[in-house]
């Protein structure tokens, strides 16, 4: 019995990484975090996708919800829409990642990282916001097709 109670609290690496950015989020926009430190060979979105690997998450559902978030992003660059109808956008993502997370397509660390992300963008609801969420998934896209995980 101890060590199956070892075995389900046990860590895994992919969430010790995506803890690293969540811990940086608390209280703060994403646009407060650095953005090397986002998107940099060292930063989170490498080390995130690093660990992707060994969880064999495949690229087209990571591809899903970036083209989403993509547009979203580009609509309030370009100014078609404000941060405010933005929200709306966002906020339907969320039932999207929460069940490709039920269907095992995402595994629960990135679900928590992603609703985390999104959420933080939504408090804050600046431009600035924005556009780091499309660097940071950009970013996750690239180094996990670079780390091996394309299909």
């Amino acid at each position: 019995m101890v060590k199956q109670k070892q075995q389900n609290q046990q860590v895994t690496e992919l969430e010790i990484e995506v803890n690293k950015l969540l811990k940086k989020l608390e209280n703060n926009c994403l646009s407060q975090i650095k953005l090397r430190d986002l998107v940099a060979p060292d930063g989170h979105a490498a080390n995130i996708a690093k660990k992707l690997k060994k969880k064999q998450v495949k690229i087209t559902q990571l591809r899903k919800l970036f083209n989403e978030i993509k547009n979203i992003c580009v609509k309030v660059r370009d100014k078609k829409i404000s941060p405010e109808n933005a929200q709306t956008q966002l906020w339907l993502l969320y039932p999207k990642i929460t069940y490709a997370k039920s269907r095992k397509l995402l595994p629960p660390e990135l679900e928590k990282l992603f609703l985390k992300v999104l959420e933080s963008v939504d408090n804050c609801n600046k431009p600035e916001d924005y556009e780091y969420l499309d660097h940071f998934f950009s970013a996750l896209i690239a180094y996990a097709k670079a780390f091996g995980k394309a299909e």
